[in-house]
């Protein structure tokens, strides 16, 4: 939880664990004036945000000069009564920001959490390149935390102050929220281009990728060990008109095949010559060349499911989501979201119901895809075998 205030400082931060319990390891070594807390869930209940009012967030208001605010989004547990009753005997204003506004209102959300989130990666990329696996220990978290906030101090009083700016907050000015808003022309030109997309997503859906109407299959009265060809496709050239009658009289028009194969056709030639295409469709791409929203297939263990929980070598595709620290070097932190494969297809993937994220090693990555299409909302195919 932070708290951050108008004239840029940064509030202590309040620590929430995912606990029945709070040990006295997961206190030490944090930074000046942390709170730690605990949850069944780790999220923010309405005791745990009382408790940050009472011990963070009025003791600093208390100091200050009337008038004084407190501005919080719409989140359930903030509608503490104790909070607004305290409020209102200390002549503390309480606002709540309107619903699904904070991404223009909130300053945190504005300007400083976005460079907060990237120091953050690059503290966790750090830890990991010394070797750490797994996740990171909570008795390690304050004083990880405590460097987080070491990085950003220089930085965050500017940061806050732009992010009260950007809202209109400091100094008042509610055109700089106003100005943020689409324009009635804007709303028009996205409405038409869904319109535009619906449309071509259900003729595609009705009439196919070629256009054509799809229709009942029927059956052909075919003996065994003979063969036919595409009725309608035959009949319109006009060579083979005169070979084609009727579905009725099929049985007499067709043919036997002379063979399995065509002697013309080397058939391991085509393989080998798909199997090139498919390699070349895959490129080498090296740590420092990775960009964002680049499809990668990363190579991982894992366990292999048995009672014994052997590890496993096995590909994954993944797509680049963020990438932090330098250009190059191994101070560069790249995120990676990881797909599911479709329904075991050996092209299509899948986004997963809960979101697989992970940073990446550069010995991991094993090369480039291609971009995909997408099918459909979270439903990619990838022009090549996986």
């Amino acid at each position: 939880m932070m708290a951050c205030t108008g004239d840029g400082s940064l509030l202590p931060p309040f620590v929430i664990y995912r606990s029945l319990n709070l040990w006295d390891s997961w206190t030490s070594g944090g930074p000046k004036g942390t709170r730690y807390g605990h949850t069944k869930s780790g999220w923010m209940d309405q005791k745990t945000f009382e408790e940050w009012f009472l011990s963070t967030a009025l003791p600093y208001l208390m100091k200050q000069d009337a008038p004084r605010a407190l501005i919080g989004d719409n989140l359930s547990s903030h509608l503490s009564q104790l909070v607004i009753s305290k409020c209102i005997e200390e002549d503390i204003k309480f606002i709540c920001l309107p619903k699904n506004s904070t991404h223009m209102c909130q300053p945190l959300d504005i300007s400083f959490f976005a460079p907060f989130k990237r120091y953050w990666r690059q503290i966790l990329t750090e830890w990991k390149m010394k070797g750490n696996k797994g996740s990171l220990p909570k008795d390690q978290f304050p004083v990880m935390l405590n460097k987080l906030m070491e990085k950003i101090k220089d930085s965050a009083p500017a940061t806050i102050k732009s992010g009260f700016e950007k809202c209109g907050l400091i100094p008042l000015n509610r055109q700089k929220v106003l100005a943020q808003l689409p324009t009635p022309s804007d709303t028009s030109s996205i409405n038409h281009a869904m319109e535009g997309s619906l449309s071509e997503l259900l003729k595609s859906l009705r009439y196919g990728e070629n256009g054509t109407f799809s229709r009942r299959k029927r059956k052909l009265n075919i003996p065994p060990g003979k063969s036919a060809t595409n009725i309608e496709s035959e009949a319109s050239d006009s060579g083979a008109a005169d070979n084609v009658n009727n579905l009725s009289g099929l049985e007499d028009n067709v043919s036997i095949s002379s063979s399995l194969e065509c002697p013309n056709v080397n058939h391991h030639q085509l393989e080998e010559s798909s199997r090139q295409k498919e390699q070349q469709q895959k490129k080498h791409v090296s740590y420092d060349e990775i960009q964002e929203s680049d499809y990668l297939i990363i190579e991982l263990s894992c366990n292999d499911g048995s009672k014994k929980s052997n590890k496993v070598t096995k590909h994954f595709v993944g797509k680049v989501m963020c990438i932090s620290g330098n250009s190059t070097g191994a101070s560069r932190s790249v995120e990676v979201k990881f797909l599911c494969r479709y329904k075991n297809s050996e092209d299509t993937f899948v986004w997963p119901q809960v979101e697989d994220v992970s940073f990446i090693y550069p010995h991991k990555v094993r090369c480039l895809l291609p971009q995909p299409e997408e099918l459909r909302y979270g439903l990619l195919r990838f022009p090549l075998k996986i």
